[in-house]
């Protein structure tokens, strides 16, 4: 078995000379066989080990009595222990996890901070071969895409799985061969868990009356599958790459729909994951219907929309696709009226904004100053700052006429958000100047044109 390790370490570069690896110890078969097989090739490879055990307090004295057991043989091979105790029933009933699901999440937190804080490289932990074909067989149970068959993989970041092409019944043989004690967790034995009814009743199933290499093929077909999925995750990263729309908006994602449209609809659909993922940061409880409704949205035109975990919502936007947190916004009244001379200071915009008669642009004391002139003859009512209103329009030209600011927005593929945050220069209900969006030209200077209003905007130095 010490070889079938070594050559798994070596196919998937698990371990460097020199590495500090934080081992999980559970006291168990695997776990101790892999403390073992690291303590035989520690010296050859300058390894340092610290073995971390977490006691979940479920089992009572038996719990406590694998704490002792996992710390006396760390004392006995040398290596550095660290025990830790967490309340992993409290944490499941407060978070409405498994205790399975909970104890998890703790192990691997305190692994992650136990390697920062002892400036640790790897964290090494024991699953084997059947516990990667009892993974497979539950996500096909559960409806799974071919990420999902790739069950448990033999390297994650900086966590590694040497044992990983090991069946658990050769564990065993290894751990008695070498004279190596290990505790069993009764719980093992029972068929209340998920896994454990897979263990007991489906694996010795499908190797007495199927296959008896069952667990071995199951790997294997995980084996393809990550290598499948390696190559349509980079696939995927070039499509996301290609179809994202760089606006810098926190907690939110844009995607070119045309762009994401020629893109096959596999490819399509993990671009839409890592766009989920991205805003949530999570991809716990974003199921595949979540991600047809988002795909389907595409081919329903502007303003459609879908609901989903995390407070995520999806929705088009004319030829963009939006995927962010939803956020609901008051709108707020903006109103600034504007005295010629009088500098006022916009917080919305982060700007000042002063009316003159004058040029004064080279007094001006700011960066990006941006000034607009104005036929004074045109403007009829005072000048005011204030964002849209019902019945407010912009003047054509020089085709005439006018247009309602709405109708302008659709036309200029402004999204409905955006509206209710552009703020504009109007005067009465005809919009003069939407900064960075539209300057009316009907407004502006001609050649019979004899006072002249300015408008300057500008930012602190």
């Amino acid at each position: 078995m010490l070889k079938k390790v070594m050559a798994t370490i070596t196919e998937y570069g698990m371990l460097k000379n020199g590495d500090h690896i934080i081992i999980g110890l559970s006291g168990g078969a695997d776990s101790c066989a892999l403390l073992s097989v690291l303590c035989h090739i520690k010296d050859s490879s300058d390894l340092k080990l610290t073995a971390v055990h977490i006691n979940h307090c479920l089992r009572g004295e038996e719990a406590d009595c694998d704490e002792a057991f996992a710390k006396e043989l760390c004392e006995r091979l040398g290596v550095e222990f660290i025990s830790e105790r967490a309340d992993v029933k409290t944490y499941a009933e407060k978070n409405g996890l498994g205790s399975e699901e909970a104890g998890r999440l703790i192990r691997y937190a305190a692994f992650e901070r136990i390697k920062a804080e002892k400036g640790a490289t790897k964290i090494a932990v024991a699953h084997n071969i059947n516990d990667r074909a009892e993974t497979v067989i539950m996500r096909l149970a559960r409806g799974s895409g071919l990420k999902g068959l790739v069950g448990i993989s033999p390297v994650r970041g900086d966590i590694i799985r040497p044992l990983i092409n090991c069946k658990r019944s050769e564990i065993e043989s290894y751990c008695k061969k070498e004279g190596i004690d290990y505790r069993t967790d009764s719980t093992n034995n029972e068929d209340i868990y998920t896994r454990n009814r897979v263990r007991h009743n489906i694996i010795p199933l499908l190797e007495k009356e199927i296959n008896k290499n069952a667990v071995f093929n199951i790997a294997k077909t995980a084996v393809m599958a990550a290598e499948e999925n390696l190559f349509i995750e980079e696939e995927a990263q070039k499509a996301f790459n290609d179809s994202l729309i760089n606006t810098f908006e926190k907690n939110s994602v844009y995607l070119n729909i045309d762009k994401l449209k020629k893109y096959h609809r596999v490819i399509a659909k993990r671009v839409i994951i890592k766009a989920l993922t991205a805003v949530s940061g999570a991809q716990k409880d974003i199921y595949s219907k979540n991600v047809d409704d988002i795909y389907s949205l595409m081919d329903k035109g502007t303003g459609k929309s879908v609901d989903l975990p995390y407070d995520i919502k999806a929705e088009t936007v004319y030829d963009t696709l939006k995927i962010g947190i939803a956020v609901n916004k008051e709108k707020k009244d903006i109103c600034y009226s504007l005295e010629e001379g009088k500098t006022v200071y916009v917080p919305e915009m982060g700007q000042y904004v002063l009316v003159s008669s004058k040029e004064e642009k080279n007094s001006i004391k700011g960066v990006n100053v941006c000034t607009k002139s104005f036929n004074c003859a045109k403007i009829k009512d005072s000048l005011i700052l204030r964002n849209r209103k019902t019945g407010d329009i912009v003047r054509l030209y020089p085709a005439g006429g006018s247009k309602k600011l709405k109708d302008f927005f659709i036309d200029k593929k402004i999204p409905r958000e955006k509206r209710d945050e552009l703020l504009v220069f109007a005067s009465g209900n005809e919009v003069l100047w939407i900064p960075d969006i539209w300057y009316s030209k009907y407004h502006g200077l001609g050649e019979d044109t004899e006072n002249v209003l300015y408008i300057y905007i500008w930012e602190d130095a």
